[in-house]
């Protein structure tokens, strides 16, 4: 897999298939030819402020958008994640 960290803090913001490709274009991340999510631009981030990690092999089963710091070796767990359900 490849996974879109943030740089300020480490969180995975983008669990991606290995076949897409993801392009920094400008201040955007282009993601193209992924099977889950299809064609998806990402605005307000760039190669400046977000590393993409490739050929990422233990991704968490409960993978999910913030809820996991990745390091490049390493997930943690997010303790401020708060789960994926709208608040009412």
């Amino acid at each position: 897999m490849k996974v879109l960290v943030r740089n300020e803090d480490n969180i995975s913001i983008y669990l991606i298939d290995d076949g897409a490709t993801v392009d920094f274009v400008g201040d955007q991340i282009h993601i193209t030819g992924d099977p889950e999510m299809g064609d998806v631009v990402v605005g307000d981030r760039s190669s400046d402020d977000t590393t993409l990690f490739e050929d990422v092999s233990d991704t968490p089963d409960d993978w999910y958008g913030w809820k996991y710091f990745y390091d490049g070796s390493a997930w943690t767990l997010n303790p401020d994640f708060v789960g994926d359900e709208l608040l009412e």
